[in-house]
């Protein structure tokens, strides 16, 4: 779609089912798990300006390839491919944050299982509350859901492709603003994007699907009260800007605008 002068597509890996002990697999004609706790869609959000690509999130990156793993071991180089981008076309990635079916796109391992990263050009953009708290998690459990996994990321961050991002508001590229908002994580973050009197809000797992525009899931936030706080705050700024919001854990409503119901509750309507 375009927005302004962006254009924007979602890379979508398609459905997976998440356990209650943290275990991700691909939705199929298999039964669920003994331990299901939720169905999610996974789509990173692609972003095309002036000849430059930027990436929201990386996804899972698993070998799900049509050619085959011999051939590419991941999975958002096909998805990459669609559009015609080949992976060293991308300039940078910014990370909501760190849990893992947000960054294990990142890297893959090659035929020498030697882990590289994926996109080898790009800069990635985390903030450093974010990577302060997966350290201080290091030996802690996980809670319900995906956590962190982040042996290949370190890789990364010792080649310096990682930068850390030290303030709450950040303007990464014209019409590329990143915002700090904490409540899913202490260093989770939002991206505003603007361009031509359109807006767009990419909102990570803040608000990851149209199912939490008014709820959350006891055990997901790592502050529950602030992220309801947070999500009314941005959903009232999104609905006065009249904003598009893209989703990147929706199954069904991938992105569209807010109204409000009879009963002055917020709903997406869905664009295609």
């Amino acid at each position: 779609m375009k927005l302004g002068s962006f254009t924007i597509e979602q890379l979508s890996e398609g459905n997976f089912e998440i356990s209650a002990s943290g275990s991700i697999t691909r939705m199929g004609s298999n039964p669920r798990s003994s331990d299901y706790a939720a169905m999610v869609g996974i789509d990173p959000l692609l972003i095309l300006h002036n000849n430059k690509v930027s990436l929201l999130d990386a996804g899972i990156g698993l070998g799900l390839d049509a050619k085959g793993h011999t051939e590419k071991l991941s999975n958002l180089h096909t998805n990459l491919s669609v559009f015609g981008i080949k992976p060293e076309q991308v300039e940078r990635v910014i990370l909501s944050h760190l849990h893992y079916d947000h960054i294990a796109g990142l890297s893959l391992t090659d035929r020498a299982h030697k882990t590289i990263a994926s996109l080898p050009e790009a800069k990635i953009y985390v903030h450093q509350k974010e990577w302060d708290h997966v350290l201080a998690m290091l030996d802690k459990p996980k809670h319900l859901g995906i956590g962190y996994d982040l042996d290949d990321f370190y890789r990364l961050v010792a080649d310096g492709r990682v930068e850390f991002l030290q303030e709450d508001y950040t303007r990464i590229a014209d019409g590329i603003e990143v915002i700090r908002t904490g409540g899913h994580s202490p260093g989770h973050m939002i991206v505003r994007i603007s361009s031509e009197g359109q807006i767009g809000y990419y909102f990570g797992d803040l608000i990851p699907s149209e199912v939490f525009l008014h709820v959350g899931v006891k055990g997901l936030d790592e502050d529950p009260i602030e992220s309801k706080g947070l999500r009314m705050f941005w959903l009232r700024q999104a609905y006065d800007e009249k904003a598009w919001i893209f989703f990147y854990h929706s199954v069904q409503v991938k992105y569209g605008r807010l109204e409000r119901d009879q009963n002055r509750q917020f709903t997406v309507r869905a664009e295609q």
